[in-house]
Order: C-alpha cells, then structure tokens, then sequence
C-alpha cells in the first residue's frame, strides 16, 4: 500500500480492515504474505496523527496464516534531529530521511517473500 501526504487517509482504512480481517482468521487474505505500507510525508506531525492506530495494526497477534504486516514513513522535509525529538509519539514506528526508493522497496519484499 502507498501513500503520499494527507493520501493516507483512504490508505489507513484499508490497512486496518487488512488487520481485521486478518485478526479474525479471514481466509480473504489466505494467498497473501505480506501487508506493506509505505507512507511519505513532509510533516512529522502528519504521522504522528496515525502512528498510534497503525502501530496498533503491527502489533496484534495474528493466525500463522496471516499476512505479515509492515510499515515505513518516510519524511521528505525533516532530520533525524526531528525524528529522534519526537520520538515518543511515533508509537515506534520506522521512520526513515528522504523520498522511497520504491525500487529497492519492491525488490527486498521479493526477495523476503521468495519471489522471483
């Protein structure tokens, strides 16, 4: 899943039904190996708004068959110096300096998920 700026919105909702269904052992999801979102923004405030309910949907417990569910932010005008200062509001997320390389993004999920 991928999101740019305030385009989280619509991305968020489906990422939490995602997590739902998973949770409640949906055989919707069976073909699925990973849920990924990434998410880029200029804001660290942006992400703070849903760091708190997108860290809730990577920490649940899920069936063995479930998908597994990951997330990046990624903030294209900040430091780490803003990262590290807001720390506490991020719920732990990762969030990483500068633009995605959606490139690099696609090939580690293929390789983890052992596609060719």
């Amino acid at each position: 899943l991928l999101a740019g700026g305030i385009g989280i919105t619509h991305v968020h909702s489906t990422f939490r039904a995602l997590s739902q269904r998973a949770s409640s052992h949906s055989s919707i999801l069976d073909n699925l190996k990973g849920i990924h979102l990434v998410w880029s923004g200029r804001s660290i405030g942006l992400f703070q708004v849903f760091a708190a309910s997108i860290a809730e949907c990577l920490c649940m417990e899920y069936p063995d068959s479930a998908p597994q569910f990951t997330a990046v932010c990624y903030l294209t005008s900040g430091s780490q110096e803003d990262c590290e200062k807001n720390a506490s509001s991020m719920a732990g997320l990762d969030v990483r300096i500068g633009r995605p390389d959606f490139g690099e993004i696609y090939n580690a999920m293929a390789a983890e998920m052992g596609a060719t």
